[in-house]
């Protein structure tokens, strides 16, 4: 239930055009939001896609940022310093 909304999950996946375990697998962090979902959102007044997307990215940014990485070297050499 969503309280703010007075909508079951259901309902509002019906509405969204979604599986209701589409919608729950989103809500619960198990699945990544598509530009799909973010055009229905946006359909349905919930936001803009560009939102949900952009906070998927940094969701998605923040994420990679907690993995250990080995070590980069720079592809590019450092420009030389100015004369």
């Amino acid at each position: 239930m969503f309280p703010e909304l007075d909508m079951s999950l259901t309902l509002i996946a019906k509405r969204l055009g979604v599986a209701r375990v589409t919608l729950s697998r989103l809500l619960n962090e198990r699945q990544a939001m598509s530009p799909s979902m973010a055009l229905r959102l946006e359909k349905a007044g919930i936001g803009t896609a560009e939102l949900w997307l952009g906070i998927q990215l940094q969701r998605n940014l923040w994420l990679a940022s907690q993995e250990d990485l080995p070590a980069i070297e720079p592809i590019v050499p450092p420009a030389p310093p100015p004369t």
